[in-house]
Order: structure tokens, then C-alpha cells, then sequence
């Protein structure tokens, strides 16, 4: 089963997945084999009532976590039976539980994220690459891989656009507000090692890595009592934006979400006012306020 695990893997790499993505497909398929040695069994005596043994040991695990291991191992033994590894499809006659999105947590308010990134020192050079990177990760919602991997190549600052890999290197183009613009042409100016591509620089003037950004963002969030991931900032821009009005198509765009689901779980966070929104907006209200 190694080998055959091995060789699923190396497959898996071919269509572009991102490296997230990558080694929880390693992780899950390990934890199966070591499922199937404590039980005696081969990846061809595996059953339906198997999968659903292995699927009670994960329980522990979170939601989603749950659900992309059995996808992962469904698709692996798609894998074998189109390769005629197998000769029975254990999932055939299975559901699987849908992926429950949950709602995300360590959103801050405009107001806490202003605190926030207003209280970062710019007089020294890490503290304006700090500020640099919060306001234009906040302003276009970059994922913290996404900001690593950016490259003083990808920035367009007259037109406040920037191109971004996304997962499965997707690519996209996307803007950026003015405030985020004023300290990138700030901070580009104490930029460190000009031989490196990479937009955002350490100390020593190499590719930022995405373990400085969440310290960073935990030291600065720290010094006023919140507790913060890098991430938080992503949730910030999508639900601020959403506050605001815009439209989820537009949001799920602008994230790089493939699918409108994942964008959709900020609506959760957001209390809609339907007598309102009925009154502002549909059009024999509108009528009745002209006759007024």
C-alpha cells in the first residue's frame, strides 16, 4: 500500500493543488493505513462498513478536517478502480457528510483593526514593512500564502492592482484601497535587498516567511489585549466589505473562492433587517415615497 499511496500522491501533484492541500491528503491517507494495519486489513478487503468504522475513529477531529479525509480517500479509490487496483469501489453506496462551513472566529471590527494597525511604529523599517503588509492584506484580503509569494513584479501601484497565485495557482488580479498604496510607495522606498524579487523581505532581505507574519501580527495584536491570526485579516476584509454592502459575487472574487459557498459563510455574521431592506429597496416603496 506504500507505494501505492506514493504513487496517488505524485498523481495528486500533477493537477495543481495547492500545498495545503497536498499534505492533508498525505496526512489522511497515512492515518488510513495505519487504520487498516491495526485492523488486519489490505486496501482490497475493505468494505463499506470499513470506511464507516474508520469514519467513527475520526471523530475527534474537526469538521472539516473529517470531511477531507474521506474525500481524499474516496478519490483514491476512484484512483484504484480506474486503474483496476481494486476491484470494488468501497464509497459506492456511501453519502458522505457535507463540509459544515463554520463561521470564522477573531474577526475584529473596523474599529479594532484601526487601533491595530494605527499603533504600529513606522519609524523603523520592520515596522512600516509590518504596516505595509497589514494595510494591503486587509484592503484586498490576501491570504497569508498569497502575500508571501508576491513578488515586486506583481504590484501595479498606479492603478493600485495586484496579480496573486492563488490555491491551485489560480490566478487573479485584484485592486487595493489608496490607504494600503500610500504605505506600500512608503515602504518600497526602504525596501531591503534589491536582487530579491520578493515583494515583503526579512531582516536579512529574503522572502518573508508566513511563521514572521503570524508572530508579527500576534506581537502588534498582543500590546492590545487581542488575540489575532494572520488570517483574521482576510475574515476582516470579507466581512467589513459585506457590512458595507458589497455584493458576494464581488467578495467571492476578490478572495479567490471557487466556490460561492465558502464566501457565503460571512453572511452568518451579518444581521440582516428585512422591513428595512423591503423599504429601501423594492420599488413600489420607492413609489410611495415620490407620492409622499
Amino acid at each position: 500500500m506504500e507505494d501505492l499511496i506514493q504513487n496517488y500522491l505524485e498523481y495528486r501533484k500533477t493537477l495543481n493543488l495547492s500545498p495545503a492541500t497536498l499534505r492533508l491528503d498525505r496526512t489522511g491517507l497515512r492515518r488510513f493505513q495505519s487504520f487498516l494495519a491495526k485492523q488486519k486489513l489490505t486496501i482490497t478487503t475493505v468494505t463499506a462498513t470499513t470506511i464507516k468504522a474508520y469514519w467513527q475513529s475520526l471523530q475527534s477531529l474537526s469538521t472539516g478536517t473529517i470531511h477531507h479525509y474521506l474525500v481524499t480517500l474516496k478519490q483514491f479509490y476512484q484512483y484504484c478502480c480506474k486503474h483496476n487496483l481494486v476491484l470494488l469501489d468501497p464509497f459506492r453506496n456511501l453519502e458522505l457528510p457535507g463540509h459544515l462551513k463554520t463561521i470564522p472566529a477573531q474577526v475584529p471590527t473596523p474599529g479594532q483593526l484601526r487601533e491595530l494597525i494605527e499603533s504600529i511604529d513606522i519609524t523603523t523599517w520592520i515596522g512600516l514593512r509590518d504596516r505595509a503588509i497589514f494595510e494591503l492584506v486587509y484592503s484586498s484580503g490576501l491570504r497569508a500564502s498569497e502575500a508571501v509569494n508576491l513578488n515586486l513584479s506583481d504590484l501595479d501601484l498606479s492603478n493600485r492592482l495586484i496579480r496573486v497565485c492563488g490555491k491551485g495557482n489560480r490566478e487573479r488580479i485584484i485592486p487595493f484601497g489608496k490607504t494600503a498604496a500610500c504605505y506600500l510607495k512608503l515602504y518600497l522606498k526602504q525596501r531591503g535587498n534589491p536582487a530579491n524579487p520578493a515583494l515583503f523581505q526579512n531582516r536579512a532581505g529574503g522572502r518573508i516567511s508566513r511563521d514572521i507574519l503570524e508572530a508579527r501580527l500576534r506581537l502588534h495584536a498582543a500590546r492590545l489585549d487581542l488575540r489575532l491570526k494572520f488570517h483574521s485579516l482576510r475574515h476582516a476584509c470579507a466581512l467589513h466589505l459585506l457590512q458595507n454592502h458589497a455584493g458576494i459575487r464581488s467578495i467571492q472574487e476578490l478572495l479567490g473562492h471557487r466556490c460561492l459557498e465558502s464566501t457565503q459563510i460571512y453572511t452568518q455574521l451579518v444581521p440582516l433587517d428585512l422591513k428595512k431592506a423591503h423599504n429601501r429597496y423594492h420599488p413600489r416603496e420607492k413609489e410611495v415615497r415620490r407620492l409622499g
